[in-house]
């Protein structure tokens, strides 16, 4: 048996329920664990039989990317997917269509993705022009084994990368004038890629997909001075888009986004203190909306989940750096990553005894629209 490194422990929180300006509060609890000493930015991925798999910015080597995943004998030893030392910022982690685990991340200033292969980790340069990468989101097609990356051009512009399984082509979907900071993407039912990202040229939250006719895009909310920062996307088995966002730099709420009947639907899921900072979204197994963000005022991760069109909320754990990723199993069951003090932290809600379950290869995982069933570790 693989020894767990794992610390676990208790955290009783205060759950809110807003109702149209009424409030009931009731208990919660959540387990988290250390996972690993590490820093920066953090990605988390459900996979086939429970596993979870988490990449994040090591600390030794100083600030490549790492990599470790937790199933029924617990957490993996921390594996080095560049060792150059020349950074490792923005990574991202999804899995191929062998159920090879893939990384995206920016290093030396460009954009770079990693396989895990039978002899290790490869690392392969995707565009080497100045800044590539900055503020990535990736998104794998589990049958094509497509592998798409949405990224930010020293924080300007909106790129697209998008890979075969043997050469990179790349695209500029927004200028440098248009967009800027963050982006999201996610892929439909047919494999074609969705993104989410901040339309600096008008201020807004903006939305684009791509179809047999090219590239569309539109507004979803604003315009407005830095309306629709810190975007992540999903969508659900309609392939309907659904958008966490913030409204302003670090002052403004957590916003929620979805289309209806070809209709920007926009709600304020939070507007206690600096909220939705460093948000990121999942859907549940009934398709409704679940968020897990940064409280920026009181450095705190907090959850938001939307039950019978109410928000509920709940606090998770404090947070001092890095960033937030959320997946939620099949269950129903949030798993967040985060980071305090210089390492990983992973939370979930339920009961240790239950999770992980043991590995069913059987058992079928969504992750961002596409189904994925094989395990690799």
């Amino acid at each position: 048996m693989r020894a767990s490194h794992t610390v676990g422990y208790l955290i009783a929180c205060s759950l809110v329920l807003v109702v149209a300006g009424t409030t009931a509060l009731a208990a919660e609890e959540w387990i988290i664990e250390t996972v690993a000493a590490a820093e920066g930015h953090v990605s988390l991925l459900l996979s086939a039989g429970g596993v979870l798999r988490a990449c994040f910015q090591l600390v030794d080597p100083c600030c490549s990317p790492g990599y470790c995943f937790r199933d029924a004998l617990g957490w993996s030893g921390v594996e080095t997917v560049d060792s150059d030392n020349l950074g490792g910022d923005y990574a991202e982690l999804g899995l191929d269509a062998a159920g090879r685990p893939v990384v995206a991340y920016q290093k030396d200033g460009h954009l770079w993705v990693a396989v895990r292969t039978d002899e290790g980790w490869a690392p392969e340069l995707v565009d080497d022009r100045e800044g590539a990468g900055k503020h990535l989101d990736m998104a794998i097609d589990s049958v094509s084994g497509r592998c798409h990356v949405a990224y930010s051009m020293g924080g300007y512009g909106l790129y697209h990368a998008v890979s075969d399984g043997s050469s990179w082509a790349l695209e500029e979907l927004r200028t440098v004038d248009q967009a800027s900071y963050e982006c999201g993407i996610c892929l439909d039912s047919g494999g074609y890629p969705h993104v989410s990202y901040y339309a600096a040229d008008i201020g807004a939250l903006g939305y684009g997909f791509l179809d047999g006719l090219g590239w569309q895009f539109e507004t979803v909310d604003g315009p407005k001075a830095l309306l629709g920062l810190r975007s992540t996307i999903e969508l659900d088995g309609a392939d309907q888009p659904h958008i966490a966002y913030r409204d302003h730099n670090f002052s403004g709420p957590l916003k929620y986004a979805t289309k209806s009947a070809g209709s920007w639907i926009i709600e304020i899921v939070d507007d206690t203190g600096s909220s939705g900072n460093l948000s990121s979204i999942a859907l549940d197994p009934t398709g409704s909306p679940c968020i897990a963000y940064r409280e920026h005022d009181n450095d705190v991760v907090r959850y938001a989940e939307r039950v019978d069109g109410i928000w509920t909320f709940a606090m998770v754990s404090s947070i001092d750096s890095g960033s937030v990723s959320l997946q939620v199993d099949e269950d129903g069951t949030p798993h967040i990553l985060c980071t305090l003090g210089g390492e990983i932290l992973h939370a979930w809600k339920g009961d240790p005894a239950t999770f992980p379950p043991q590995p069913n290869p059987m058992t079928w995982w969504c992750c961002r629209g596409r189904l994925i069933t094989q395990l690799s570790r």
